[in-house]
């Protein structure tokens, strides 16, 4: 923002040497590109007419003012970068972290053995239904995997036709490439499949843990 003795200057046109000491005196240290532009102009508009002097000082000058307009520019991007993580530093200090128990620490939880049995089906009920969504999206990856290789061996085929006959646009793949992307597809299937059969071997030997243990049902003291 300019101050009131800049902006009376440059709305009067007045020369430097025109100026009283005073009047300059009230000119404070320039704090933004603005305000030293307009001290600048000052000094330009006071120079000599042209002489090969006067065209090398105001040729330096010019060089000094784009070098501090610069680093004024450069510092005030700085300050806004620095106020900017300082808020983000803030942010994160002042975020709440989630509770993550299972089971509240406060308050009566559980007050009998159907809560407790009710609670953990629920629970468990739960990381089934997960288990079962993480199982299908698996599923339909292989599924969406196979149908996106079987359309690449169509078109694999498709292209070294017309590379044999010297037709193939410029823009297509070459079939080299389509082969070397089969190859990619058909790596990430079979380790899908892999990944796909490792967890409904597990699931399987837990089920049947599950049907041979019969355990005890907890014993809770008489109140």
């Amino acid at each position: 923002m300019q101050t009131k003795p800049e902006l009376s200057l440059l709305a009067q046109n007045q020369q430097l040497h025109n100026i009283e000491l005073t009047q300059v005196e009230q000119l404070r240290t320039p704090q933004n590109p603005a305000e030293l532009e307009n001290q600048a102009q000052l000094i330009l508009d006071d120079m000599p007419p042209a002489s090969p002097r006067s065209w090398r000082q105001r040729h330096i000058l010019e060089n000094i003012i784009n070098c501090a307009q610069y680093r004024m520019t450069e510092n005030k991007l700085k300050d806004e970068r620095i106020q900017t993580l300082v808020k983000e530093i803030h942010d994160l200090r002042n975020k709440q972290k989630p509770n993550r128990k299972i089971i509240p620490n406060q308050g009566a939880c559980f007050l009998s053995h159907d809560d407790i049995t009710s609670f953990f089906a629920k629970r468990e009920a739960e990381q089934q239904r997960k288990h079962e969504a993480s199982i299908d999206r698996l599923k339909a990856k292989i599924s969406t995997a196979e149908t996106k290789f079987d359309s690449l061996s169509v078109k694999r085929t498709r292209v070294d036709e017309m590379e044999r006959e010297g037709h193939l646009p410029k823009r297509w793949k070459t079939g080299s490439q389509l082969m070397e992307e089969s190859d990619q597809l058909e790596q990430r299937i079979s380790d899908m499949k892999v990944k796909l059969r490792q967890i409904e071997t597990v699931d399987d030997r837990i089920s049947e843990a599950s049907e041979d243990c019969d355990p005890e049902p907890p014993i809770f003291p008489e109140s």
